[in-house]
C-alpha cells in the first residue's frame, strides 16, 4: 500500500481502519465485536509500523537518522504512557473513543506533510523529488549531493529481485540475522508483558495499584527509550542490543523466580519480602525491550 499510494497517502489510508477499528471496539455488544475490532484496527497499525520508520528514514538527513527513526519507539512508549494514564480516570469505552480520534488528527496534520522525495523520485522523477526535498531542507540549501544519493538508491532499488536473490550469500546473511532479531522481539514475550501488566502486578499481589504500577513502568520504559534514541549513534545498534537482550533474560527469570516463590510460600510472605521485585522486574525488562525495539527499527 506504501508502495503504491506513497508513504504519505499510504499512512493516511491505514487512519482510516484504524479510526473503525477504535469505533468497534467503543461500540462493542459482545466479545465477538471485540475480535473483530482489534483485528480491523490491527491493519492499520501493522501498515503504519512498517511506513513510518520508512517514511521517516527517507526524509530524515544522514547524520540524525537512526535518532529521528528511533523517534517512532518513542512515541510508542509514550502512547502507551498515556494511554495508561487515561485509564485510570476513563472505561474503556471512553478510551476507545479517544483512540478513534487520534488517526483523524493524524490524517489532518499528514495533509501539511510532504511526500517521501525517494518515493516521488522513482515515481514521478526529479523534479517532484527536489520540491519535496526543499520542503524538508529549506529554501537555501544545497541539495545537489542528497538528490545525486536518491537517485542512486531509487535507480538500484528498482532492479527486479527474484526468490533466488534471497539465497546468494550477500543477501542471506543480513536477511537472516534481521529475521532472527526481529523474530526475538516477538518471541523474547515484550508485547505480551506490555499488554497485561496491570494484571501482572495484581496476580503478584503488590501493594500499589495495578493501574498505577502499569502507569510507573510506562513512564520509566519511556524515559529510557529517550536515552537509547540519542545514544544509539554513540553505542552503536549491536551493543546495546546485546546489552538489552541479555538484562531482559535476567529480568524475565527474576520474575519467574517471583512468583515460584509465591506457590511455594504463599502471596502474603512472597509480597512481604520481596514485594519490590515485580515492579523492578518489570520496569528493567520492558524499558530495555523497548530501548532494543528501537535499535531493531534501523534494521
Amino acid at each position: 500500500m506504501i508502495e503504491t499510494f506513497g508513504r504519505k497517502s499510504g499512512l493516511m489510508i491505514t487512519c482510516l481502519p484504524a479510526s473503525a477499528g477504535w469505533l468497534v471496539i467503543a461500540f462493542s455488544p459482545n466479545i465477538w465485536t471485540l475480535y473483530a475490532g482489534r483485528f480491523i484496527m490491527g491493519f492499520g497499525l501493522s501498515v503504519q509500523s512498517i511506513g513510518v520508520p520508512m517514511f521517516i528514514s527517507e526524509i530524515s538527513p544522514t547524520e540524525v537518522r537512526g535518532t529521528l527513526i528511533s523517534s517512532f519507539q518513542v512515541s510508542f512508549t509514550l502512547g502507551v504512557c498515556l494511554a495508561y494514564g487515561a485509564g485510570i480516570f476513563l472505561d474503556w469505552t471512553m478510551l476507545a473513543l479517544v483512540g478513534a480520534i487520534l488517526p483523524i488528527i493524524m490524517v489532518v496534520c499528514m495533509f501539511f506533510v510532504a511526500e517521501s522525495p525517494y518515493w516521488l523520485m522513482r515515481r514521478k522523477g526529479l523534479p517532484h523529488a527536489e520540491v519535496a526535498l526543499r520542503s524538508y531542507r529549506g529554501p537555501h540549501c544545497d541539495l545537489t549531493h542528497e538528490l545525486h544519493e536518491i537517485f542512486t538508491a531509487t535507480s538500484t532499488s528498482d532492479s527486479k529481485v527474484g526468490l533466488k536473490d534471497l539465497f546468494k550469500p550477500d543477501t542471506l546473511k543480513p536477511l537472516t540475522i534481521a529475521t532472527l532479531v526481529l523474530n526475538g522481539q516477538v518471541f523474547c514475550g515484550l508485547l505480551v508483558v506490555l499488554f497485561y501488566t496491570g494484571q501482572i502486578f495484581q496476580s503478584a499481589g503488590t501493594t500499589l495499584d495495578p493501574l498505577v504500577s502499569a502507569l510507573i513502568v510506562a513512564a520509566v520504559q519511556t524515559a529510557f527509550t529517550i536515552v537509547g534514541s540519542l545514544t544509539v549513534e554513540k553505542m552503536g545498534r549491536k551493543l546495546l542490543l546485546l546489552i538489552s537482550a541479555a538484562v531482559m533474560g535476567v529480568t524475565l527469570a527474576a520474575l519467574g523466580v517471583f512468583f515460584k516463590y509465591v506457590e511455594l510460600y504463599g502471596q502474603e510472605i512472597a509480597s512481604e519480602q520481596l514485594g519490590w521485585l515485580p515492579l523492578t522486574s518489570l520496569i528493567v525488562f520492558l524499558s530495555l525491550g523497548l530501548l532494543s525495539a528501537s535499535d531493531q527499527c534501523l534494521l
